[in-house]
């Protein structure tokens, strides 16, 4: 008897871009585990994604019929080090039930992300709740399966970049900005976060190292005006210029991991050299 598909679902990080999320990372639990084989219904994981199968008769009708609308919940497992360092967790852990109750329509799904129901198993990084119904295996035999995402949020804090140099040219000749042609979504440097620290500082721990392990040399710090979420693609065209010279034409993206504070803000830093002597 033939199978198909007839719901996928995929646990995505937008710090991946279009991807999702790399492993096993969803589980159904025992109950889901139990529904499925007493439906004959195959669930394959493939990666990041789960698909469930149904064995369909000559008719066209699953084997086992689908009367009524069953709550299918799986857990998403918590990511290794680099995605939860770029994983909103003040906002996952206010809210990590991934339902399809009130999400909008869409192919595929958004799910929605609300607080966890009281009896929800509180160890899972992550939950995900979605109806398999009638409908749904009427429309896999025409149209294919119902496909739905659970979007982790994504870290965002403000870019820093600490420039590490011999060049003597004065503060205001240094900018970090896009080279031309470049498009799409990209932290903002203007002259407001751009500073040398001359002095040690209270409020910037890591500038103040800096300067500490590297004597005799300048220490210049370039402060995004605001938060930009965390990405592992490369924002393309940050470009470090001083004067008319560009020093680095892309700039790589600071990591989520090397999160520091400057005064009351969170920051992704990166530190670059120029040293010429």
């Amino acid at each position: 008897m033939p199978y198909r598909p007839l719901l996928e679902l995929a646990a995505t990080h937008a710090y991946l871009g279009e991807g999702s999320l790399p492993g096993s990372a969803l589980v159904p639990d025992a109950a889901t585990a139990a529904r499925l084989r007493g439906l004959r219904l195959i669930a394959k994981p493939s990666g990041s994604s789960f698909t469930i199968f149904g064995e369909f008769d000559a008719k066209n009708a699953l084997r086992v019929p689908l009367t009524a609308p069953v709550t299918l919940r799986f857990a998403i497992e918590r990511p290794a080090a680099e995605l939860l360092y770029a994983t909103d967790l003040a906002a996952l852990g206010t809210a990590s039930l991934y339902t399809d109750k009130g999400a909008p329509a869409g192919t595929p799904q958004q799910l929605r992300r609300q607080p966890r129901e009281e009896q929800d198993d509180p160890r899972p990084f992550a939950l995900v709740s979605v109806q398999l119904t009638p409908a749904n295996v009427k429309t896999a035999i025409t149209g294919g399966p119902r496909r739905c995402v659970a979007a982790l949020p994504v870290a965002t804090a403000r870019w820093c970049y600490y420039l590490v140099t011999d060049l003597p040219n004065p503060v205001a000749q240094w900018r970090i900005a896009r080279g031309d042609g470049a498009s799409g979504p990209a932290p903002a440097f203007r002259d407001a976060g751009r500073a040398e620290l001359t002095a040690p500082a209270a409020d910037d721990a890591t500038g103040t190292e800096l300067r500490r392990r590297n004597p005799g040399l300048r220490v210049l710090r370039f402060l995004s005006d605001a938060p930009f979420a965390a990405s592992r693609s490369a924002v393309r065209g940050l470009e470090l210029h001083v004067g008319t010279t560009r020093l680095f034409g892309a700039l790589p993206n600071p990591s989520p991991g090397a999160t520091i504070r400057i005064g009351d803000a969170a920051a992704f830093n990166q530190t670059l050299r120029v040293v010429t002597a």
